[in-house]
């Protein structure tokens, strides 16, 4: 069977298109022409078929370097508290979730978010429990890091991580959190479900390449329902530490499914005042976040995957956390340290001399532009949180660039719109740090 032939004709096309170009050729997944519409029909043929696209703009598909792929389609079948306006109505989307949805399992409900609410509290044990104390109820936050539980639920997460349960106001955070998946993972046909809902998603905001990052039980659910083909995005894996040869042995990998490196957590959230901090958060002073690992820990584990032949991609906001996580990628050999391509993801509130470093040994920050978007405005999280001073440093991206740091976007879920996060980084607060449009779309590609 011959390949099918598209002429994309009348768009605007981006640099490095010749001057007067203003169509594509393409013949399956090859583009074998960009010149003018006139040589384009005439290269087509009879039974090519022809697109007319009147002006609009033609880009090559995104890559979103961040994102959690079969998460995001778990997620989408899960009540979602993005559209809640304030707590009041996060408790009645609860109320009607614990309604439409009966049962005693853990009902688990996501993403809600209070940084932009008038009264800026998440909603509290008791209230939950006054929907009912018995069934575990549990509200996970936009950042993945923090959720709140009614009594039940929080002492089902209590029982695998005490340490990152309040009892008394529901609160909960990092591994209590980041292992709900694991602990109460879905039945094998919403997995499927979950596949397909996530693909759909990518396709529709035009991401054609992606990431996942897995547990084991991620890593069995891949062996167990990964659709392949053409109906998903091309997917780079990163494996979580605890994962062995047996859960790289079980994954499907193929040229579209690739096992890339291995992924690491140094640091929290902002949003959970986690994210480790050299100075006091502005509104909880006490607090400076967390570091997961000891110095020689994190060195231990970064020089374990890059001694593996594995890309490491550490989890690093906090400044405290990306000098440690510096630090310990400066210990390699110098001249093997490009070609793993190791990175850092968020990489939010960097240093001048954490910047510096990172362009100079070629560890390459992974930012998300829509974190800024969602929460760098006025009286936003990271204001409330951090103080004007610290959010004038966050997410230096003009800075990035300009030092040829290798910088590239993802998205982390929050949302995955690559066009959000392009206009995201275009309207950075700090002028001095906004991109032009085709650097940001380029960061994207």
């Amino acid at each position: 069977m011959s390949e099918a032939v598209l002429a994309l004709v009348r768009g605007a096309l981006p640099a490095p298109a010749p001057p007067g170009a203003d169509s594509l050729l393409i013949r399956g997944e090859r583009v074998l022409a960009v010149a003018t519409e006139a040589a384009v029909r005439a290269e087509a043929g009879p039974g090519a078929r022809v697109v007319d696209l009147g002006g609009r703009q033609v880009g090559p598909g995104f890559h979103d370097a961040h994102f959690h792929f079969l998460q995001s389609g778990i997620f989408a079948a899960r009540p979602d508290l993005r559209p809640c306006r304030d707590r009041d109505e996060v408790l009645a989307a609860v109320e009607g979730a614990h309604r439409d949805r009966p049962g005693a399992e853990l009902l688990l409900l996501e993403n809600y978010d209070e940084t932009g609410w008038p009264e800026p509290r998440a909603p509290t044990r008791r209230e939950l429990d006054r929907i009912d104390p018995n069934r575990p109820l549990v509200l996970r936050r936009v950042d993945g890091h923090t959720a709140v539980a009614n009594s039940a639920g929080a002492a089902r997460l209590a029982a695998y991580a005490p340490e990152d349960v309040d009892p008394e106001t529901g609160r909960c955070r990092e591994r209590a959190v980041l292992e709900l998946d694991e602990r109460f993972p879905p039945a094998r046909d919403e997995i499927r479900d979950a596949f397909a809902a996530a693909a759909a998603r990518c396709f529709a905001v035009g991401i054609t390449t992606t990431c996942d990052f897995l547990r084991r039980g991620a890593c069995a659910q891949y062996a167990d329902a990964f659709p392949g083909g053409p109906d998903v995005p091309d997917l780079d894996l990163y494996l979580w530490p605890e994962c062995g040869a047996e859960d790289i042995a079980r994954l499907p990998l193929s040229g579209a499914l690739r096992h890339r490196g291995i992924k690491l957590f140094a640091d929290g959230s902002v949003g959970a005042r986690a994210a480790a901090m050299f100075a006091g958060y502005a509104d909880r002073p006490e607090e400076r976040g967390i570091l997961f690992y000891e110095d020689h820990a994190l060195h231990r584990e970064i020089r374990r995957g890059h001694d593996a032949g594995f890309q490491v991609a550490v989890h690093a906001i906090g400044d405290r956390a990306i000098a440690q996580v510096v630090a310990a990628f400066a210990a390699l050999p110098r001249e093997e340290i490009r070609d793993r391509g190791h990175r850092i993801e968020h990489f939010e509130l960097p240093r001048e001399e954490e910047i510096r470093a990172v362009a100079a040994i070629g560890v390459r920050p992974c930012v998300q532009p829509n974190f800024v978007g969602n929460w760098s405005g006025p009286g936003g999280l990271y204001e409330t949180a951090l103080g004007s001073d610290r959010l004038r440093a966050m997410n230096p991206f003009r800075r990035l660039l300009d030092l040829e740091t290798g910088v590239f976007f993802g998205s982390d879920g929050m949302p995955a719109s690559p066009r959000y996060g392009i206009r995201s980084a275009m309207r950075h607060p700090v002028r001095e740090q906004r991109l032009t449009e085709a650097e940001a779309t380029r960061l994207y590609t």
